[in-house]
């Protein structure tokens, strides 16, 4: 950024200059950190609902496989138990 400064003394344009970028730098900071803190927010909400989604998966296909096994006439293990056929 380029301008012409109306300054006679060249260290007081400097040191204005200067000020006024740090004062934008430290403006786009804090816009970044709250940005931040939003997405950090979502991110949070999202994989809260993903782990929901896949508990519900997992229910839900317990719950086919029982009532599969009633269809069938057999019985469906417990849940969190394999069935090992050692024929």
């Amino acid at each position: 950024m380029q301008s012409t400064c109306v300054h006679t003394n060249a260290y007081i344009c400097t040191c204005v200059h200067t000020q006024v970028r740090l004062a934008g730098e430290r403006e786009a900071s804090l816009r970044l950190k709250g940005e931040n803190g939003i997405m950090r927010k979502k991110f949070n909400a999202l994989q809260k609902d993903i782990e929901a989604q896949k508990e519900e998966i997992k229910n839900l296909f317990e719950q086919v496989t029982r009532e599969e096994g009633v269809v069938t006439g057999e019985t469906a293990p417990a849940v969190g138990q394999v069935d090992v056929d050692c024929t």
